[in-house]
């Protein structure tokens, strides 16, 4: 784990953030639904191959961690952070790994005493899903300025419009709200128009009224 972190911390700014957050989870959902695909399937014994597909999976787990997201995952933290939070909110941050660590650490033999393949699963398909965020929504920093990289955060785009959609829904919501314009704010006048139109009552145009507070926010 050591030998593999020091080159991975080397050539970080090569490989790209969003490069190594994504093929890293790859790898590590992978590895976690494959243990648990073989001991579900009951095909793991003290003899045989698939006891040594198990023993280097769990190396490669814990190698691919070490490389992409026990490197990334701090880098990232700090660069989308606007000055004026982000020693706040690397300390948050940094406590919260140390705390999910020792929950992982506390519950994991409990869960692998009730099931020999859920704790894989829930693991798995826990950093597949983290996977699938960062693949819709984890804009590249590297190389780019602290400025380019909030307003990327600002980005206008198929992103916020998907969003706007499902917290439609969430709001019970039964329109689907369409914007004619074709130009980049026409995502924030839906994204105010699918909360207006929620429980609360509030008309669309008051929604639409409120993308211009917004806008000023943005930019500021």
């Amino acid at each position: 784990m050591l030998a593999i972190s020091v080159p991975a911390f080397l050539f970080a700014d090569k490989w790209g953030r969003r490069t190594s957050a994504i093929t890293g989870g790859v790898g590590l959902s992978g590895c976690m639904l494959l243990i648990g695909a073989l001991y579900a399937s009951d095909v793991v014994h003290p003899y045989g191959i698939a006891r040594w597909v198990v023993i280097v999976s769990v190396f490669v787990f814990g190698l691919v961690y070490c490389a992409t997201w026990g490197i990334v995952g701090k880098i990232y933290a700090s660069e989308i952070q606007p000055a004026h939070t982000r020693a706040a909110a690397n300390c948050v941050a940094q406590g919260l790994g140390f705390f999910t660590n020792w929950l992982v650490a506390m519950l994991t033999p409990i869960l692998l005493d009730t099931s020999a393949y859920g704790a894989y699963f829930l693991f798995g398909f826990l950093a597949l899903g983290t996977v699938m965020v960062l693949g819709a929504y984890m804009p590249e920093t590297r190389g780019r300025s602290l400025e380019d990289i909030q307003n990327a955060f600002h980005h206008q785009g198929p992103q916020l419009r998907s969003m706007a959609r499902r917290i439609g829904k969430w709001f019970g919501s039964s329109r689907s709200v369409h914007s004619s314009s074709g130009e980049s704010d026409g995502s924030l006048v839906e994204l105010n128009t699918m909360l207006a139109e929620g429980p609360e009552g509030r008309s669309a145009e008051q929604g639409v009224m409120a993308s211009g507070a917004i806008r000023v926010d943005a930019s500021a």
